[in-house]
């Protein structure tokens, strides 16, 4: 049935009236492919064959061209006269002449068409005649011309001449319209899309009124009203796993049936369509008349015509599809030989037209061959571009594809650098495959001053130390070379290293002959190193807080910056300025999520958690660090998971979670860490949860490891008081066991005193942390604070957990140490203990000997605080 076709159909009918009065008419139905042309033809022709008309109807066919007269043939055979009136004139189509015996002579188109004209008036003679052509642009030239001369010589017969064609499609005989048009009694019927309404009343033949009405918008916009298109939504529809009238979308489903109308409409708009759309569809919104010119290497006028032929079709909006479903149902189609090919082709072109970098790398990417040097080029520019907009991924892609077209070489090393600095933004471990590589490129001299020294600093993060060891040698051999006038990085790199890796930076500066380092150097990276190592060696005056405030300000996050933040941000926190420290922090943590860089978001959640550590705030400390662990994993980290770890294993031990301590201290860490700062704070954390379960002998092992570290490096960092205390208890090795009123000597034979940190199993025969017991009367407040009364321990308020009061600081509840309790004696009101008294679990030790709480002397162990 016809929908929104009544004013063509009227139309018709009234010419078909003018007609049977003896006024011949000529009409010419056009429109897009699949735009109804046919199904009016033939509803308008079973009618008038319903009302005693003669109906005669021809139909070309694409690649009818090659055979003459085959029109007229498929005519003749419709007529309703005697076989022997139409045997005369389907021999006369054939070549051939009546007589027999006689050579065929060369056939004349004008006796044929005369030939034809004479039946077709014989039979106006007693009933109207109606003379279909449908698709009249695939008619051959012959038959085409015979249907002119029928046109020219009935203007006073009842035969009226209807024709159908496509519009924009080559025609094999396209003068033919000129002829029509030229005729008086000429009318032209144009067939428009389909209205959204009218969409709708083709959906409610199959499907509910209600449900055509909610996607009739969607499948008019996919559609732009083409009737093939919208039964083939229909078909979808229909064949749906989920039924359309049960689904709550309103865009309707897409499928097989979609996907062929489409290739139905582009194979039926002429040879030359299905090229174009391939092409655009390949350039995509790139697309231009000249680009896709260039990539076919045809005429513009030509690709001009096609182009607006698709847009009548409905495929096009502009120069591109309008929407994804065609250009994938196009290039469905497509083999991937051909579609790299395509890709490939359409790379050079964009390259050529001077196109976007990151256009012509995609294109590249699709292709299955090695760039040129000029895809090279390009791939490594759209990777610089990618990773200045944040789309690290992309840029890895980009270089690894660029990779594949430069052999070995500089300009590998180059790449291959690149892509481990890619790689590095999202997860260092995943980077670290680049690093043997990269190592045989800086042996073969392949990398320049700069890449080397960041090339050292991934080694040693990594924990890669002979190959970092024979790196710093051999810039230290250039360095003494070039007597000291390098690059600022090789010249900067002793300050790095002396806080980062205090063991290499020794070797450095014998290597390099570098004994005085830079107290002022141009750069901000520089300058946060030059800001941490003062710090670390005990200056933690405004000066340095202000200049780490300077590198902050002055810092935009990128590869090469963000350490000088984190550097930046320690500072702060090693400095106690624990408020300005959160500020920037929260500031850059933020930053680094919304950049989509894991690693940066790792490295500022770590120090987020050793904020809120610092600051008493346990459950958010913990949150944090686990959130840096999580998001790079611990082969990430390198050599920096002390760093997190420590914060875990001080928070665990302050809410008595022996399991989680325990997990977190089986979990590998790489020896080369303790060769960092992040092993000194590793073994502090683990030493105080040793001392706090009463394993004397373990945690005076890793207090003396660190102050032996810390002293060997110049380290006197705030939090890490040095006093003079008793020994914490007898039951401690008397050979190991400090002497009362000072630090038991390291191994260079100066004092070492007991740093917060931890590292190592305690020992098998160490007895089980004793479980607090009910009956505190600190309960009474919300919080308090235990310390050991007789072992003259000189622990800080907060016991470097949170370090000294702050203006935020001062408001929050303080947190105590009981190093000889298994769990702080002190929790906000709403904590639970994990494990229970009843559990059997006492402390071993006589009551005389029990360290009393100072709040409630006598009572031992302190309990929770309770609930009221």
């Amino acid at each position: 049935m016809l929908v929104e076709r009544r004013f063509e159909f009227e139309l018709l009918e009234g010419l078909f009236a003018e007609t049977a009065e003896g006024q011949g008419r000529i009409a010419l139905v056009d429109g897009v492919v699949a735009s109804g042309k046919t199904e009016l033809l033939r509803t308008f022709a079973d009618r008038r064959a319903a009302h005693g008309a003669v109906v005669l109807s021809m139909t070309g066919a694409r690649g009818q061209g090659d055979r003459p007269f085959g029109g007229i043939r498929s005519l003749v055979g419709t007529m309703r006269v005697p076989a022997a009136r139409t045997a005369s004139l389907l021999r006369l189509t054939a070549g051939k002449r009546a007589v027999l015996g006689d050579e065929p002579p060369e056939v004349s188109t004008f006796d044929i068409a005369q030939d034809l004209l004479e039946l077709v008036l014989e039979l106006s003679r007693k009933d109207t005649v109606l003379i279909t052509v449908d698709d009249a642009q695939h008619v051959d030239a012959p038959s085409m011309e015979c249907v002119l001369h029928l046109a020219n010589h009935t203007r006073s017969a009842r035969i009226m001449l209807l024709v159908a064609e496509a519009v924009y499609d080559s025609s094999t005989h396209p003068a033919y319209r000129i002829e029509l048009i030229r005729q008086a009694n000429f009318r032209r019927v144009r067939l428009a899309p389909l209205s959204s309404d009218g969409v709708a009343e083709i959906l409610a033949r199959h499907i509910a009124p209600d449900i055509a009405d909610r996607l009739a918008p969607a499948c008019h916009a996919i559609t732009a009203g083409n009737p093939l298109l919208v039964r083939a939504l229909i078909e979808d529809q229909l064949d749906a796993p989920q039924p359309v009238h049960t689904s709550p979308d309103t865009r309707p489903v897409i499928g097989d049936a979609f996907r062929q109308a489409v290739l139905t409409c582009l194979r039926r708009s002429g040879p030359d369509v299905l090229g174009v759309a391939r092409a655009v569809a390949v350039l995509g919104a790139d697309t231009s008349v000249g680009r896709v010119c260039a990539l076919l290497r045809q005429p513009r006028v030509d690709v001009e015509r096609v182009l607006q032929t698709l847009r009548l079709v409905g495929c096009l909006e502009d120069n591109d599809f309008k929407d994804p479903l065609f250009r994938q149902a196009v290039l469905d189609c497509v083999t991937p030989a051909e579609l790299s090919g395509l890709h490939r082709s359409a790379a050079r072109v964009l390259h050529e037209d001077q196109a976007g970098t990151a256009n012509v790398a995609q294109h590249l990417l699709a292709t299955d061959c090695a760039p040129d040097r000029w895809a090279v080029r390009r791939l490594r520019q759209a990777a610089e571009d990618a990773l200045r907009s944040d789309q690290p991924a992309a840029a890895i892609g980009f270089l690894e594809r660029a990779l594949l077209g430069c052999g070995e070489g500089t300009t590998s090393a180059e790449l291959r650098f690149a892509l481990l600095g890619a790689e590095w933004r999202g997860n260092p471990a995943n980077a670290a495959r680049h690093l043997p590589r990269l190592v045989e490129h800086e042996r073969a001299g392949e990398l320049d001053v700069s890449h080397t020294v960041r090339l050292l600093r991934y080694l040693l993060w990594s924990g890669r130390r002979q190959d970092a060891s024979d790196v710093l040698n051999r810039l230290g051999d250039e360095y003494r070379a070039s007597a000291g006038h390098l690059a600022d990085p090789l010249k900067h790199l002793g300050l790095w290293l002396a806080h980062s890796h205090p063991e290499p930076a020794a070797r450095w500066a014998e290597a390099s002959g570098e004994t005085c380092l830079d107290s002022s150097p141009a750069s901000w990276p520089a300058m946060a190193s030059v800001v941490l190592n003062t710090v670390l060696s005990g200056d933690s005056g405004g000066t340095s807080v202000a200049n780490a405030e300077r590198v902050l300000r002055a810092t935009v996050l990128g590869d090469r910056t963000v350490e000088a933040a984190w550097y930046a941000l320690q500072a702060m926190i090693y400095s106690d300025q624990l408020d300005t420290a959160l500020r920037w922090c929260d500031t850059l943590l933020a930053e680094s999520k919304v950049r989509g860089a894991t690693w940066w978001e790792a490295m500022f959640s770590a120090c987020r958690a050793e904020i809120a550590l610092r600051y008493g705030e346990l459950p958010r400390a913990a949150s944090y660090a686990n959130r840096a662990i999580w998001a790079v994993g611990v082969e990430g980290w390198g050599v920096g998971i002390g760093m997190p770890l420590g914060v875990l294993v001080s928070v665990g031990s302050v809410v008595g979670d022996h399991d989680a301590v325990q997990h977190h201290l089986r979990q590998p860490v790489p020896e080369e860490m303790f060769g960092t700062v992040f092993g000194v704070t590793y073994l502090r954390a683990r030493g105080r949860y040793y001392l706090a379960n009463g394993w004397y002998a373990a945690a005076l092992k890793d207090f003396q490891r660190c102050g032996e570290l810390m002293a060997n490096w110049g380290f006197e960092a705030p939090g890490w008081h040095r006093g003079a205390p008793t020994p914490p208890r007898p039951t401690c090795d008397s050979a190991t066991s400090p002497k009362p009123g000072r630090w038991p000597r390291n191994s260079s034979g100066t004092a070492a005193p007991p740093v917060p940190g931890c590292t190592g199993r305690p020992p098998a025969s160490s007895p089980p942390p004793p479980m607090p017991a009910a009956g505190c009367a600190c309960s009474r407040t919300r919080w308090s604070c235990c310390r050991p009364a007789e072992t003259g321990w000189n622990w800080p308020t907060r016991s470097s957990i949170s370090a000294r009061p702050t203006r935020r600081s001062a408001r929050r509840p303080r947190l105590g140490w009981c190093p000889t309790a298994r769990a702080v004696s002190c929790r906000p009101a709403d904590w639970r203990w994990r494990r229970s008294p009843a559990s059997g679990v006492t402390d071993p030790r006589p009551p005389a000997t029990r360290s009393p709480c100072r709040r409630c002397p006598g009572q031992w162990p302190p309990a929770p605080p309770s609930r009221s």
